[in-house]
């Protein structure tokens, strides 16, 4: 009778363990934290530099490639499809900091660079492609595209192509780089009127840490977190009781 009352408390605790778990998760999650941009200089090659505030930690971002013009806090809004860059990894819009424009068609590497490495960035991009042009991006590196919808000047979405292309007839969406990064590569082929993006950091990495670990969940995580440990401990500790009292 014992080891029942014993088996259907440590059921109970699992499952309680399981949702903090799960609540741990989502606490750990925050606002993507997308660039101000202080500069842009329109050019092929032209340049930008801003800086995102990462929750106290600014991160100074540089990008050099194709510029055919730049928006800052004020000019023409193109973040207005809510439902293409929302999801469950970006619960916030890019909103007034501005993009980058480009129009494609050459043979330039367009870098995004980073001050300090940088956990998961995303790219919202805008207007990628015409209801007539397919227009690829093609990254120097893997991502995963968090949410896709209709373009600024009609309806679309994007996918994926291969490993690291990006590719759309006029869809808007945002894009994961998953892990951490100091740097973001690609190119775009084709031409098209003009279409863009805006760089965002879901977190930065603590120079103390190991390059491959991600960054530590906020405070708030961490006490969700130390309550799962204890929880866990109790379960571990009544087990062995039982088993020896047997």
């Amino acid at each position: 009778m014992e080891n029942k009352m014993v088996k259907k408390r440590t059921m109970s605790i699992v499952g309680v363990v399981s949702l903090l778990l799960v609540f741990a998760a989502s606490a750990a999650a925050g606002p993507i934290s997308w660039v101000d941009w202080t500069a842009i200089t329109p050019g092929s090659p032209g340049s930008a530099t801003g800086t995102a505030d990462v929750g106290g930690s600014f991160v100074d971002v540089t990008y050099s490639g194709e510029v055919v013009f730049g928006q800052r806090a004020s000019g023409r809004f193109f973040w207005t499809h809510l439902s293409s860059y929302l999801s469950s990894g970006v619960p916030n819009l890019p909103g007034t900091p501005g993009a980058i424009a480009l129009i494609g068609g050459n043979n330039l590497t367009n870098t995004i660079t980073f001050s300090r490495p940088v956990v998961n960035p995303v790219l919202a991009v805008f207007s990628l492609g015409r209801p007539s042009v397919r227009v690829d991006y093609i990254f120097g590196e893997d991502f995963d595209i968090l949410s896709s919808g209709d373009g600024y000047f009609d309806t679309g979405s994007m996918v994926k192509s291969g490993n690291a292309i990006l590719t759309s007839h006029e869809g808007n969406g945002v894009i994961q780089f998953s892990g951490v990064h100091t740097a973001i590569t690609f190119q775009v082929p084709q031409a098209e009127n003009f279409g863009g993006f805006q760089v965002g950091i879901a977190g930065v990495q603590d120079p103390s840490d190991d390059p491959t670990e991600l960054p530590e969940p906020n405070s708030f995580g961490l006490v969700v977190l130390g309550g799962v440990s204890v929880l866990a401990h109790r379960i571990v500790y009544r087990r062995r009781f039982f088993q020896r009292s047997e």
